[in-house]
């Protein structure tokens, strides 16, 4: 907005807008406008193909200029009604790619001469700068909430893994204390067992020679 201003400052134009692409929705949108003529004639919210020499500008990444609007065939009857004249279409570029379209119009004829049209190019160029370190930012920005997004989730996977790790700690420890009482178990019946083949042995030891003592003492 600020570098619009100052074109309309510098140019002594009527009107000026800037608009982006919006991929993947279709046209140039309107981000900024200012100007005299900005308040009785607001600019349209977005612009399509039917708009040709501004998406040829824009398409094509090429300066277009024009000092006699009104008598092009393919003119906007909205921008002829308002009675401009001279023209300036300047492509916002962003390294290779085109982002954007800057629009200056005055309703003078011959509005534009060379030396204004190159500090036209250069105020632009500064705002493709700007653009720049805008999507440079929003996709710092981006990349932080995704960065945020994942620590919350690895925080979230963490919890429960400690929370896996507790009841699985607890199911050992149940397990081990069922494993324990079984083998303690097990070894009491394995002495009882063991206690009761001696018993029966002894037992037997003795039956032998008690009875020989009792046939004799019978005798």
């Amino acid at each position: 907005q600020a570098a619009l201003e100052k074109l309309i400052l510098l140019t002594g134009a009527d009107w000026a807008t800037f608009r982006q692409a919006k991929p993947p929705e279709p046209g140039l949108h309107l981000t900024a406008a200012t100007g005299p003529a900005v308040e009785g004639f607001p600019p349209l919210q977005v612009i399509t193909e039917e708009q040709v020499i501004s998406t040829a500008a824009f398409k094509e990444s090429r300066v277009i200029v024009t000092d006699h609007y009104a008598s092009l065939p393919t003119a906007s009857q909205s921008l002829v009604r308002m009675g401009m004249e001279s023209l300036v279409f300047l492509p916002v570029r962003v390294g290779e790619r085109t982002v954007g379209l800057v629009t200056v119009i005055s309703k003078k004829q011959n509005a534009f001469d060379e030396e204004t049209i190159e500090l036209l190019k250069f105020v632009v160029d500064r705002i493709g700068v700007v653009v720049e370190n805008s999507l440079l930012h929003g996709r710092s920005e981006k990349a932080h909430r995704e960065m945020e997004q994942l620590a919350e989730a690895l925080s979230y996977s963490n919890r429960e893994i400690n929370e896996w790790n507790q009841q699985l700690e607890e199911r050992v420890r149940l397990r081990t204390q069922e494993l324990e009482a079984a083998q303690e178990r097990a070894m009491r019946s394995e002495k009882l067992a063991i206690i009761g083949q001696l018993s029966g042995g002894i037992a037997h030891d003795l039956r032998n020679p008690l009875g020989a003592i009792g046939n004799a003492a019978y005798l």
